[in-house]
């Protein structure tokens, strides 16, 4: 825990003394909290069943709010009677004042000091529309910048401390998870080239780079179609060339194979044949003379 406020141990005790706390009580707090979450996962989640019309009417009203303002909101909220209101307006001021220093996270006064539910998760809202909240927090919310802490203000029963750490609309990609790829070119000019000059260049540039693609695949396209032309042309299956005139499948006598491969010390390789006398040729197909041997 010292170490997530940037404290030694002995700094953190010192710390919650002078806070008016105590080490104890801190303690008791987080062990609180687990107890707390422990129960949840055994008394609440296991009967816990969401219906498929449940599920299609939280879609409805996502659909229906599209495009509006959705706030990821922290509160401290200090309850006040008219006897005290006073005393808890000052005390709200003054946690404002420490929350501004930055020596500690939002999360740390609304663990110490918030008298919501919330309390126990550091005075998180989650993310909520600005219309589900009571109207000065709504005002309050959408008057926000990201960062900022807003209060003390008055709602009913007491006054809340508004902390905004993110801002979206609903349904709607964030342009900041958006990823850019990017190439960067520099272009070195001559000494004493003027403005309209280094314009006129640059603009044969890029005109140039945009090219370049359609002229590249133009020329695949084209070699694409030489090639194909050259294998209607010249044939592309090897059995023509068998059924060729004075190929092995026309001579005489001769009982030709499949071709099998030919290792070395005389065994089989690619492109090998076998006659009737067990003597190894190369077949017609990858170029040698049907009459060698």
């Amino acid at each position: 825990m010292s170490k997530r406020f940037n404290r030694t141990p002995v700094a953190m005790r010192t710390y919650l003394r002078e806070s008016g706390s105590s080490e104890r009580s801190l303690k008791r707090q987080i062990e609180g909290e687990l107890a707390w979450q422990r129960y949840l996962r055994r008394r609440v989640e296991p009967f816990v069943n969401v219906g498929d019309e449940e599920v299609k009417s939280i879609i409805d009203r996502l659909q229906a709010a599209k495009g509006t303002d959705e706030f990821n909101l922290k509160e401290i909220y200090l309850a006040a009677t008219p006897a005290n209101s006073q005393q808890v307006y000052t005390n709200a001021k003054q946690i404002l004042q420490e929350i501004q220093k930055g020596a500690q996270p939002f999360e740390y006064y609304a663990r110490q000091f918030s008298e919501a539910s919330t309390r126990a998760v550091g005075g998180d809202l989650g993310w909520i529309r600005a219309a589900t909240l009571p109207g000065p927090l709504s005002e309050a919310a959408t008057t926000m910048q990201v960062g900022q802490v807003a209060g003390p203000i008055e709602v009913a029963g007491g006054y809340s401390i508004l902390y905004l750490t993110d801002k979206r609309q609903v349904l709607t990609a964030d342009p900041r998870d958006a990823k850019l790829s990017l190439k960067q070119l520099t272009l070195r000019f001559p000494p004493n080239t003027n403005q309209a000059q280094a314009s006129a260049r640059a603009q044969a540039f890029a005109k140039a780079t945009q090219e370049a693609p359609r002229l590249r695949y133009g020329r695949e396209g084209r070699g694409r179609d030489r090639r194909g032309r050259g294998r209607q042309r010249h044939g592309s299956d090897p059995r023509s060339a068998a059924a060729a005139p004075g190929s092995h499948a026309e001579a005489p006598g001769r009982r030709i194979q499949p071709a099998v491969r030919l290792r070395r010390a005389g065994r089989p390789c690619a492109g090998a044949v076998r006659s009737r006398r067990s003597r190894w040729r190369l077949a017609p197909e990858f170029g040698a003379d049907p009459g060698s041997t």
